[in-house]
């Protein structure tokens, strides 16, 4: 059994708030969601995007963003970034608003992946907005 079998496919924030960072990633054809811990901007795509590849102990290669900053590309060997965005949650009523892009990597988050997330957020209701 490999790794990615006992981690949950989400990651939800402990409280409810809006502009969530938030990925949808593809590691081995399964699908899994995860969440900034907090809504701050501290928590930028790249450092998400670093911590659910060492989540899952995949490794990846860095790239040079600017003079200073290297970031994990967002596809390599078993895993590959879908989208990349942000999520307004309702924990209350299991609601989520999808939104956005990313503005370190060609990835945004659109009305088409809600088909990919509703079923890591069953009985949730799913909504884009553009913005």
């Amino acid at each position: 059994m490999s790794l990615d079998e006992f981690l949950p496919s989400v990651n939800l924030p402990l409280e409810s708030n809006i502009g969530y960072k938030v990925l949808l990633l593809e590691i081995n054809g399964k699908h899994y969601l995860r969440f900034a811990s907090t809504n701050s901007n501290d928590e930028h795509h790249p450092i998400l995007l670093r911590n659910a590849l060492e989540e899952f102990n995949l490794k990846y290669e860095e790239v040079r963003k600017n003079d200073t900053l290297l970031i994990p590309r967002h596809f390599g060997k078993n895993y590959k970034a879908i989208a990349m965005g942000k999520a307004d949650l309702n924990l209350e009523e299991r609601t989520a608003e999808f939104h956005g892009s990313s503005a370190n990597y060609p990835l945004s988050i659109y009305e088409r992946h809600l088909i990919l997330i509703q079923p890591l957020l069953l009985n949730w209701k799913l909504t884009h907005s553009i913005g």
